[in-house]
């Protein structure tokens, strides 16, 4: 289950999901809260027969993403094709559009996901 890592909220027909780690770097822990809200607003979707139109995501502060966090990603086997690039290709694939609000630094992998959006 997510923690304050990452957060969802509703405003009328669209989702925001939150980051707010400090400088939202990827870890596989952040990266399994993104996709514990993205499997959350799926079921929203499938259970209410849903209109929600888009999801924004949204950095906390000063930073939309500070990319990945390298010692941890390079400590971690399989890192990058078991969590970081399936982020990217779930995200490309969403059943709703999703856009980027971009409210801060955002770099490398910060930057690639959004552009996966």
């Amino acid at each position: 289950m997510p923690s304050q890592q990452v957060t969802l909220t509703q405003e009328g027909p669209l989702f925001i999901l939150s980051m707010k780690n400090g400088k939202n770097r990827f870890t596989t822990n952040f990266i399994n809260e993104i996709n514990a809200i993205l499997d959350e607003i799926e079921n929203i979707i499938k259970l209410e027969n849903s209109k929600h139109s888009a999801l924004i995501t949204i950095g906390e502060g000063k930073f939309y993403s500070n990319g990945l966090d390298l010692e941890h990603a390079l400590s971690t086997h399989g890192f990058f094709d078991n969590y970081y690039l399936k982020l990217l290709v779930r995200v490309l694939t969403f059943p709703i559009p999703i856009v980027a609000a971009i409210n801060g630094h955002t770099f490398a992998g910060g930057f690639m996901f959004a552009l996966a959006h």
